[in-house]
């Protein structure tokens, strides 16, 4: 390992990256290289640009791909190489990416993958479960420990969520109807991931293509049409929290968001937001009658 990905690798857990963010940076940086088989801190802000191109143009990579890449190579030169920003990477530009809905189930469709899709496999069940009653990402799902759940307080606690950052969430009594009596009748220590893996030693989660598969097998069983990735159980319970009246605030604490602007995504999807607007056809049809027919 050379001494300045080691340098980029402690910056990056420095500030909590968590290990797929840092897998994801040194990646790009080591492809840049590759690209110019030279050094990093040997190119120029010209060789920069032009491989952002290259990765738009000639690779045909997303934008949010490209953006990704930008924000290593920005992250290498400013933070780990000291780069000042004025006069060499202000000039950079981002990529526009476009401002995609969130993609989340119906209640009725949530409740049939859980009904139908999660039948007769218990492990899937208390999966997807849990991930759609808490709004976990799939990272942090999988790292619940039974330490987490807090039987007395009714309570659940995420421990290291994005950004490092911990919280208290509310625990689903129906979940913790599935999951107590595995806690008092398995023998197994607080410090075990709930969602173990079975074949490795005893308590290790189980790794998140693992869970991705037990999402994708149920939603495939439940017969629901629109596949979404497991990402969408997450969005379903900010969606559905706003329709039962969760307010934004509330729920930007409850989802773990930095800022309020990444969770008002959900104003836009929220039926009970959108529904009640109408639109203005039956305002004008009130008011005038049938005044304007015919013309």
């Amino acid at each position: 390992m050379t001494q300045l990905r080691k340098r980029l690798i402690g910056e990056l857990k420095l500030r909590g990256c968590s290990d797929r963010t840092i897998e994801s940076y040194v990646g790009h940086v080591y492809r840049l290289a590759k690209h110019y088989a030279k050094s990093p801190d040997a190119l120029g802000v010209e060789q920069i640009r032009e491989y952002l191109r290259y990765l738009t143009l000639e690779r045909k990579l997303a934008p949010n791909s490209v953006n990704v890449a930008f924000n290593a190579i920005v992250f290498l030169y400013r933070d780990v190489l000291g780069w000042d920003m004025e006069g060499r990477l202000e000039n950079l530009k981002r990529p526009r990416i476009r401002q995609k809905l969130p993609q989340f189930y119906s209640q009725r469709e949530m409740y049939r993958i859980i009904r139908y899709g999660c039948a007769g496999s218990p492990r899937h069940e208390l999966f997807v479960m849990g991930a759609y009653a808490a709004g976990l990402r799939i990272s942090e799902a999988c790292s619940l420990r039974w330490r987490d759940v807090e039987w007395d307080r009714r309570m659940l606690r995420v421990d290291g969520g994005k950004g490092g950052k911990d919280r208290y969430l509310p625990l689903s009594p129906k979940w913790a109807e599935r999951l107590r009596p595995r806690w008092e009748t398995g023998g197994r220590r607080p410090e075990w991931a709930i969602f173990a893996s079975r074949g490795g030693p005893s308590g290790k989660a189980v790794t998140a293509n693992t869970a991705r598969r037990y999402y994708d097998q149920a939603l495939e069983r439940s017969g629901v049409a629109r596949k979404g990735s497991v990402h969408s159980l997450r969005h379903s319970y900010a969606t559905h929290q706003l329709e039962r009246g969760v307010d934004i605030n509330t729920l930007r604490v409850l989802m773990g968001h930095e800022s309020i602007r990444t969770t008002m995504v959900y104003l836009h999807v929220a039926k009970t937001r959108i529904g009640k607007t109408g639109t203005p056809l039956e305002g004008i049809c009130e008011e005038f009658g049938e005044e304007g027919s015919g013309s």
